[in-house]
């Protein structure tokens, strides 16, 4: 009948129809594939992104807004690749920018405004086609889909947003077993922790004490020299979360003159994540630092930098001078200057190598990441300007990340 004749005609299209896609499927995929190793977006992008700016210098709530811009463009050449953000986390270097207080070294390189922010941790969209030389061999490491968390230079901006760039030598793979925000938090302070704890040279056994461990790197480098076999003390006002990271004793500074109190039992190593040289004058005049102890200063000169002219980067020659004059007259003993106490600029950064290894340490369950209890902030202007107000006044506990999207 021609009903039956119609039924086994449309059978047949079906068939053919099927047969058609499983022949161009592979091309298809192909040629996505070709668009993304030619650093060609496989998704096309919005023709605006939502961002943070600050529109001039001065304090976040009265200078940062949200704004909408095109997404930046992957340069061939630049070894960059395009990120799309899920999370920014906060760092010294931002609020530093953000005040025009060091604008002599660090202002935004393209002027006003500008977007905040070089720490994240997101998905890649697009990687540079064309990579220097130099450089090729880290190129292949990323591709489109990747989840990656990456890391600032000297300027470190452009994280506040929706998109970003991200060097290829400034990033790496996210395990799956962290979660964005912790990937943001992770990209640079652990890796500061690290490299402070490796200078420290902690044996076990040996009394620590941790000027400022609630911050982003004090919260890392407590844990990490508990895992040393250290005795850890650490001056903080969150005494119930530095305890819960391993902390044998918690010091409040407001209310307690640490070097006092341990002047009876005294200190091997001290690394400073908080004051500056006043610690270290207390540090080699009191008995809490015993005699041949090792002073490390992450906190070089002052914590609030200010480098507006020439003259300013002075602020470099006393830690220098300090670490000169004491390598010396440590090797000395306690008849060396300062009781043969030494002095250890510490001028650590993060690399792939870094960040990898905070990570791996955190996966093994070796370390934590500690963000700080009112993160992740929204992005909404309210919550970007509260989450850096909250760390240009230092009152973040463990690390203050913005989620920009899920």
């Amino acid at each position: 009948s021609a009903s039956l004749l119609h039924r086994v005609h449309l059978m047949r299209s079906w068939r053919g129809l099927r047969i058609s896609i499983a022949a161009t499927l592979p091309l298809v995929l192909s040629l996505l594939s070709e668009s993304a190793s030619l650093g060609v977006p496989a998704m096309p992008l919005p023709d605006t992104m939502r961002c943070a700016v600050a529109s001039r210098f001065g304090k976040a709530a009265d200078v940062v807004d949200m704004s909408a811009m095109p997404p930046p463009a992957v340069v061939p050449g630049s070894n960059t690749m395009l990120v799309r953000v899920q999370a920014c986390s906060l760092s010294p270097s931002d609020y530093r920018m953000m005040s025009g207080d060091t604008d002599l070294v660090k202002k935004p390189k393209d002027g006003f405004p500008y977007i905040p922010g070089g720490d994240v941790c997101g998905t890649v969209v697009e990687v540079d086609p064309s990579p220097p030389k130099a450089k090729a061999g880290k190129q292949h490491a990323f591709k489109p889909g990747d989840s990656i968390i990456g890391t600032w230079d000297m300027f470190g901006i452009g994280g506040m947003a929706e998109y970003t760039l991200v060097e290829m030598d400034r990033a790496v793979v996210k395990p799956e077993a962290i979660t964005p925000v912790e990937g943001a938090a992770l990209a640079n302070s652990a890796s500061h922790s690290l490299a402070a704890c490796d200078a420290a040279k902690v044996t076990n056994g040996e009394r620590v004490l941790v000027l400022g461990g609630s911050g982003g790197v004090g919260t890392i480098l407590v844990q990490l020299l508990k895992n040393e076999g250290a005795y850890v003390v650490a001056t903080s006002t969150a005494e119930g979360l530095v305890k819960g990271l391993g902390a044998d004793e918690v010091v409040d500074y407001r209310s307690t003159d640490v070097w006092g109190k341990y002047e009876g039992a005294p200190f091997d190593v001290v690394i400073d994540c908080a004051v500056g040289k006043q610690a270290w004058y207390r540090a080699r005049s009191s008995p809490a630092l015993r005699p041949g102890g090792r002073f490390v200063a992450v906190v070089l000169q002052d914590w609030h930098i200010v480098a507006k002219k020439w003259t300013d980067m002075g602020f470099m020659l006393p830690p220098l001078g300090r670490s000169m004059l004491t390598s010396v007259t440590s090797a000395m003993g306690s008849m060396g200057l300062y009781g043969g106490k030494k002095y250890q600029m510490f001028l650590g950064g993060a690399t792939p190598e870094s960040m990898k290894r905070a990570c791996d340490l955190v996966v093994n369950k070796k370390i934590k990441c500690v963000v700080d209890s009112a993160s992740p902030h929204p992005f909404t202007v309210e919550g970007v300007r509260a989450a850096m107000t909250k760390h240009e006044d230092r009152r973040g506990k463990g690390k203050i990340v913005v989620q920009v999207s899920k």
